[in-house]
C-alpha cells in the first residue's frame, strides 16, 4: 500500500501507511528502508539522513547517505558546511564494490560546490586515462554540463538541485 501511496506522489499517505507497518513490525528493513527514501523524496533530509543512518550497514544505503549530506551542506552558509563529513561518507560508499560511478560523480559534485570546478574536471579527466572507453568520457561530459549551469552567484542553490536530480525518485 505504501509504494502504491509512492506512486501516486501521495508522500503523507505513504508514511503513515509506512508507520503502520513499522508499529506492527519494528524489524522490518524494507520498510524503514521506504521510509527513509519517502522521507527524501519529500524534503526531509535531515529525517531521511537519520533514518538512512540507522540503517548504514544495509547495501546501497552509504551511498543514499553520501548523497544526502552532500544536498544538505551544499545547502548551508559556507561557514556551516562540513565537506570532511561528507568525503567520509563518500569513502565508505566507495568500499562498496559496485559504487565506484556513483561515488565519483558525487565527489565531482562536492567539487563543485565548494567552487573547484577544475579540480572536479581533473578528477575525472584522470578517470578517462585510467580507463579509456565511453563510460570516463560520459562522465567528463557530464561534469562539464554541470560546470557549465553552475553559476557562483547561487552557489548554494544549483549544487542541491543538481543533487536532487541526480538522487531522482527513489531518493
Amino acid at each position: 500500500l505504501a509504494h502504491c501511496y509512492g506512486r501516486l506522489g501521495q508522500r503523507e499517505r505513504q508514511l503513515q501507511a509506512l508507520e503502520d507497518s513499522l508499529t506492527a513490525n519494528p524489524l522490518l528493513t524494507a520498510a524503514q528502508l521506504e521510509r527513509a527514501e519517502a522521507l527524501a523524496a519529500g524534503g526531509r533530509i535531515q529525517e531521511a539522513l537519520a533514518q538512512f543512518q540507522q540503517l548504514s550497514s544495509e547495501p546501497g544505503v552509504p551511498l543514499r547517505i553520501a548523497k544526502l549530506l552532500l544536498i544538505l551542506n551544499a545547502a548551508r552558509p559556507d561557514s556551516a558546511r562540513n565537506w570532511d563529513e561528507v568525503e567520509s561518507a563518500l569513502n565508505h560508499a566507495a568500499a562498496e564494490s559496485d559504487n565506484a560511478r556513483e561515488v565519483m560523480l558525487l565527489r565531482a559534485s562536492m567539487l563543485l560546490a565548494r567552487g573547484e570546478p577544475e579540480a572536479a574536471r581533473d578528477m575525472l579527466a584522470n578517470a578517462v586515462e585510467r580507463q579509456p572507453g565511453d563510460e570516463p568520457r560520459r562522465l567528463l561530459a557530464e561534469l562539464g554540463v554541470q560546470a557549465a549551469l553552475h553559476d557562483p552567484e547561487q552557489r548554494l542553490v544549483r549544487p542541491r538541485v543538481r543533487g536532487e536530480r541526480a538522487l531522482g525518485p527513489a531518493v
